[in-house]
């Protein structure tokens, strides 16, 4: 599974650098904070509620400019976070084991120019894949289709420089069974396909344009 995300980054990375002949591009290192993630797995006959439990992250983005309004790019960002599992509204959830949420998506902005270009409020759409990669060496992880929408706005400064600010609203969509570890010793919850997760992200960078 490793090789196949590996395979898309580099895909995506190519795709990119192809496209960077035709305009002008721009990199952005991010900070974000994600939270939201909740879905369902069966322990034999009882299903369990399992949480992704809110955290940072950090990534990048790599977009190349279509025209001055719309720009395509790629982003690789990761959210460091708990999985849980609850345990009633009475009771606090139970830590289960850290995951890193890795998502790789191919999005499409559109942007206003305000103030000559020096402020763009935007909005964006995008289609990938979000990899949940379990930080325990005995949990294998597993690749699933995510979309993201939002919008944000960025602030130059100069010419080659500026922020960038954003808000998205990320589903993934569960496309294939997930074994879980649970917290007594032996105990496996098997995620089942079909099912989506829902997390709210904010981010933000210092982006660079060439």
């Amino acid at each position: 599974m490793f090789h196949r995300v590996t395979i898309s980054l580099l895909i995506g990375l190519a795709l990119t650098s192809v496209l960077s002949a035709a305009g002008r591009f721009e990199i952005t290192p991010m900070a974000l904070y994600r939270i939201g993630g909740e879905f369902e797995a069966e322990d034999g006959e009882t299903t369990r509620d399992l949480l992704l439990e809110g955290g940072p992250g950090c990534g990048f983005t790599f977009g190349v400019d279509y025209d001055e309004h719309y720009q395509l790019e790629f982003s690789w960002l990761r959210q460091q976070a708990e999985l849980r599992e609850g345990t009633g509204s009475l009771s606090p959830s139970v830590r289960l084991f850290d995951l890193n949420v890795d998502q790789y998506q191919f999005n499409g902005l559109y942007h206003w120019i305000c103030e000559g270009g020096r402020i763009r409020p935007f909005l964006i759409f995008g289609i990938g894949a979000t990899y949940l990669d379990p930080v325990p060496a005995d949990v294998d992880g597993s690749l699933h289709l995510s979309v993201r929408m939002g919008g944000g706005i960025k602030l130059g400064i100069g010419k080659h420089a500026g922020v960038r600010v954003q808000g998205c609203y990320v589903p993934t969509y569960v496309s294939e069974e997930t074994r879980v570890i649970g917290v007594l010793p032996g105990e496996v919850y098997i995620v089942t396909a079909g099912q989506f997760f829902h997390q709210l992200e904010a981010s933000g960078g210092f982006y660079i344009r060439f």
